[in-house]
């Protein structure tokens, strides 16, 4: 009943934090809060003397773990190297995210789950100044099988006086990894791969953002395992910027909203790996790597886990059984954050909403996609006709559609004649190299890109349908693609669109009526071509035309 005198931080309505012990000294000013921070009167470990200013508002028999009383003192002899033990003194916090009772997570609200961030970021830097702090430990339990026993959304923070062994495991196979590859194995294998064009990565994307990248890892266990990485290489967590706590709460929000709808609101735990603290590596006790080291192998991640047992045959072997690829598991979960973005969850709770999406209002003509870009090799049969042929290349100023010509012989196809498309007006390339939302890597656009259009199907020949060409060449003279120029009018890119993955990629949404004078000049521009893509031929679409920005 005195929980609310344990108060060590707040953040206010207007989004301002502070800390400070109790409550605010203005009664007036007792309920108002967004996101506050108590001393947990249930702590893991012996309350540290000297980590707060003022005694825990209990009684000390009941808790005196609190107060940091034990009998228990740890033996430091040297000659028991073996058996190694520590006083079991840390902080024990817990994070309230809400006012409301029995506000989950996942359908809360993007800017609510970042406030909510903001005070963990908070007290993890504070804690980590205090004496003894090696290890903090940032968690939440939601529901009975993932260890949760209180309603009321929070999370969790504790701090331990040791490095533990899984940290120092992992800190080591992160350097191993970086001597071997010569680079950071979360900006490799959670960024870079499962963002580029990684064969084995690319289908296990679930989303990304500006600053982060979620991901089922390779050769997932359980189901419903989701690890979100920051595209910018931190150690701690704590450093994050605001711009980027804010993004994180909106990235993590959407992965527990697609949980809440996949597994029927399920158990979860949810915890970060985290560097150790400065005072770790200053200290002759932990056994970690060098500091320095770690700054250049190790970043920190977030994990999203829906708790599953583990069989007699995983424990015996240290083998775990997976009932489901982890590229099925992330088309699951991009499906499931398709859903959220057509009907959010949270409105239909709470809002008036109809209930669950129907199906067909993810699919065409509702949206249109979504569709992945692969790469092709089309762009070379390009370039090689216009070093056989003096025809114009097409002109970057002009608003009007041309024609490229395609070397068949370059591509192996068995024709006797010059394949021509035609392509869109010609459009400057906006997409930075850089870590936002819309990278080029993602969407498979070249680095030295100026220009992209879009190219219309080549006419078929009657018999062979482009025979000899490989698939993605053939579907991208037979539907369409998009080519990419740099400076001197060079082809340097082309890629082909497929319609298989569901909730990522290329997306078009929210269809809109075509102004009747839009739709004539279109027409008297020869921009309309048969729609050749059965899954919309069969929904009624006759005829398509590309539009650039």
């Amino acid at each position: 009943g005195n929980e609310e005198e344990t108060e060590v931080l707040r953040v206010w309505p207007d989004g301002h934090i502070s800390q400070l012990e109790g409550l605010p000294a203005d009664a007036n000013d007792k309920e108002k809060w967004l996101v506050r921070v108590l001393r947990n009167p249930f702590p893991y470990l012996l309350t540290p003397p000297g980590l707060y200013t003022k005694d825990f508002p209990g009684n000390r028999k009941k808790f005196a773990a609190c107060f940091g009383d034990n009998d228990n003192i740890a033996t430091r002899d040297g000659a028991e190297s073996l058996y190694l033990a520590a006083d079991g003194f840390g902080a024990s916090e817990v994070v309230v995210e809400s006012p409301i009772h029995n506000a989950l997570t996942g359908i809360s609200t993007d800017t609510q789950l970042y406030h909510s961030l903001r005070a963990i970021a908070t007290r993890g830097r504070s804690l980590r100044e205090c004496p003894r702090v090696f290890q903090i430990l940032y968690f939440k339990q939601y529901g009975a099988e993932a260890g949760g026993s209180l309603l009321h959304p929070h999370f969790q923070i504790c701090s331990l006086p040791i490095v533990s062994g899984s940290m120092s495991e992992r800190l080591r196979a992160h350097q191993d990894f970086f001597d071997t590859h010569g680079v950071c194995a979360v900006q490799k294998l959670y960024v870079d791969d499962v963002c580029g064009d990684h064969p084995l990565a690319i289908s296990r994307l679930v989303c990304q953002t500006e600053h982060f990248v979620a991901s089922v890892p390779y050769a997932q266990v359980a189901r419903g395992r989701v690890i979100i990485a920051p595209r910018q290489q931190r150690p701690c967590f704590e450093d994050c910027s605001e711009e980027e706590l804010k993004d994180l709460g909106a990235i993590l929000r959407a992965v527990l909203a697609a949980l809440y709808r996949l597994r029927d609101d399920p158990p979860y735990n949810l915890y970060w790996e985290s560097a150790p603290t400065q005072q770790a590596f200053e200290s002759t006790e932990a056994i970690v790597p060098d500091m320095t080291a770690i700054a250049e192998s190790f970043c920190w991640t977030l994990h999203v886990r829906v708790p599953q047992s583990i069989s007699g045959f995983g424990f015996a072997s240290g083998v775990d059984v997976t009932k489901q690829l982890p590229e099925q598991e992330a088309r699951e979960m991009r499906g499931g954050l398709l859903q959220e973005m057509v009907a959010p969850i949270r409105a239909q709770l709470f809002e008036g909403g109809d209930g669950p999406p129907d199906v067909a209002a993810l699919r065409f003509p509702e949206v249109l996609g979504p569709y992945m870009m692969i790469p092709c090799y089309l762009y070379g049969a390009v370039n090689e006709f216009y070093r056989k042929h003096p025809y114009p290349k097409p002109d970057p100023t002009s608003n009007q559609v041309s024609m490229i010509g395609i070397d068949p012989c370059f591509l192996e196809i068995e024709l006797n004649y010059i394949l021509f498309c035609q392509i869109s007006p010609l459009h400057r390339v906006t997409l930075d190299s850089k870590g936002t939302c819309g990278t080029r890597s993602s969407a498979r656009i070249p680095e030295s890109a100026e220009y992209y259009a879009w190219v219309y199907p080549a006419v078929a020949d009657e018999g062979g349908q482009f025979a000899g060409a490989r698939t993605a060449e053939k579907n991208f003279l037979k539907h369409g693609g998009f080519i990419y120029f740099d400076a001197n009018m060079d082809a340097v890119g082309t890629n082909v669109t497929s319609h298989a993955l569901l909730g990522t990629g290329l997306l078009f949404g929210c269809r809109r009526p075509l102004p009747a004078e839009a739709a004539d000049l279109l027409t008297r521009q020869g921009r309309f071509h048969p729609v050749t893509l059965e899954h919309m031929a069969r929904r009624g679409a006759t005829h398509y035309a590309f539009i650039q920005p």
